[in-house]
């Protein structure tokens, strides 16, 4: 998820099957329920209706002989007594005998009377006191005495109304009326399919209109990112093109640092050129008084030779740090340099160094591992820390790398005395050193600190792992 194209993808994947997910979920049980209603508010209707077909006479309903076309057209145009998916049947019955009167639809078409077969009729457990109307979802009962093969429609889902009616003194009655919702299930399930496949075409649409967006809305910032790399390969000096206005104040923040960075570099190279012009009169005074004296045949003198070799050491010192004042890179970022080449190089010029001790180096750090320090500076600190593990090490020094997030992290140990347990931190500081007995002035460390502190890294003192168990300088160094 490092990627900010990746980032906006899957946030944007995520909302929108989240979001397709419920409305989806909503929509569809909101339809299915408007149906439902829709089915019950039709059976509600059919039942008085049919109530008009029906006549009370003598204590029995029968029906009304002059509507009986109209009776039949009403039956066969409401699709009852019929085996579709959307059937419709209509019993009317005595509450209080639960004798039936009339059947719409017989499922196994029986040729007997409807009291000999009236436990074999679809029927509902509902009873409907008098002037009460009952809409309901409910399955047919089951017939005590069931058939074989049973009749599908007993398993299926019904849309029930029923309106209750009294006739008095004879007895309470319910007109009841069922629609069969299978029907509504294969839309319901039409409507699924139609949603999944809506469903995947929206997945598919997010991913082009977000790659055509990644183009338009990311493609300022990896020119961004090119202007970067062309000024840290030493191309350009600052980031000069127009960007949209949320990476203006990063534009501006990172021309600032540059201006500011190359007006401290210079500032720092003015002074150290003026101090090597300060000290140049009374040097090369120095050096004339030298050479005087080995003119006239007292260049012998221990005291003269002594101050020729300090005087050539202050010229050495001044230059080096006159060549550390210069810019190297034309501009301030600072291109990654690889650490392997330079380690070698340094690990072959102190074997010269210490030919005595046959030291071992053993460096594990791969070619492709960089950090964004120069060149020079680089050779100066790892100098400084190899050469350290030589003096104090027996006869191995051992370098290796890895990577913490960021940071390309440098471990350099050695199978010597270690630093010791009291606070090793104070080794850091200038002037500071852990054995007095040797040659130094106690700045390695402290110039090595000083170097890696300046780019945003860390140094640190520790205890070498198995087999060494020495000194470990770890390095935490920008890539």
């Amino acid at each position: 998820m490092n990627s900010l194209r990746a980032r906006q993808l899957v946030s944007t994947l995520g909302i929108m099957i989240v979001g397709i997910l419920i409305l989806g979920l909503t929509l569809n049980h909101y339809y299915k329920q408007s149906a439902i209603e829709e089915r019950l508010e039709k059976m509600s209707d059919y039942t008085d209706e049919l109530l008009g077909f029906f006549i009370f006479n003598r204590g029995h309903f029968v029906l009304d002989v002059d509507a009986k076309k109209s009776f039949d057209e009403f039956l066969r145009t409401n699709k009852f007594a019929t085996d579709g998916s959307d059937a419709v049947f209509g019993y009317l019955q005595d509450v209080s005998t639960q004798e039936l009167l009339w059947h719409s639809y017989d499922p196994y078409e029986g040729k007997e009377s409807l009291q000999k077969t009236q436990n074999y009729l679809l029927t509902f457990d509902l009873i409907s006191e008098p002037n009460q109307r009952n809409k309901n979802i409910l399955r047919p009962v089951m017939p005590r005495d069931p058939p074989d093969p049973m009749p599908t429609v007993f398993s299926k889902t019904h849309a029930v109304a029923s309106l209750g009616f009294s006739y008095s003194p004879h007895s309470d009655y319910q007109l009841v009326v069922a629609g069969n919702l299978q029907s509504l299930d294969v839309a319901n399930e039409q409507q699924i399919t139609l949603l999944v496949i809506l469903f995947f075409i929206s997945i598919l649409l997010v991913i082009v209109s977000q790659m055509a967006l990644s183009f338009w809305v990311v493609s300022p910032i990896q020119y961004f990112e090119e202007e970067v790399r062309e000024i840290e390969a030493g191309k350009q000096e600052f980031i000069a093109d127009t960007y949209p206005e949320e990476l203006v104040p990063v534009k501006n923040a990172i021309n600032a640092l540059l201006h500011y960075e190359k007006g401290q570099k210079q500032r720092y190279r003015d002074a150290l050129d003026d101090l090597a012009h300060s000290l140049k009169t009374p040097l090369a005074a120095m050096q004339g008084f030298i050479e005087q004296e080995q003119r006239s045949g007292r260049g012998d003198n221990p005291r003269i030779k002594g101050m020729g070799g300090q005087l050539e050491r202050m010229n050495d010192i001044i230059a080096h740090q006159l060549r550390r004042a210069v810019v190297h890179e034309q501009y301030a970022m600072i291109t990654p340099e690889a650490v392997q080449p330079i380690l070698k190089r340094l690990a072959n010029s102190l074997q010269k160094v210490y030919r005595d001790k046959n030291i071992e180096f053993a460096l594990t750090v791969p070619e492709i591992d960089k950090c964004r320090l120069e060149y020079d500076d680089l050779m100066e600190l790892f100098g400084n820390l190899m050469n350290n593990s030589c003096r104090f090490c027996e006869n191995v020094v051992a370098v290796s790398s890895s990577h913490e997030q960021d940071m390309l992290v440098v471990d350099i140990d050695d199978d010597g005395m270690g630093f010791p347990e009291n606070e090793p931190s104070k080794l850091l500081q200038r002037g500071i050193r852990a054995d007095s007995k040797t040659e130094g002035q106690g700045i390695g460390l402290a110039v090595s600190t000083e170097i890696v502190t300046s780019v945003g890294g860390k140094i640190e003192l520790l205890t070498s792992p198995p087999p060494y168990l020495g000194a470990r300088v770890r390095l935490h160094l920008p890539i």
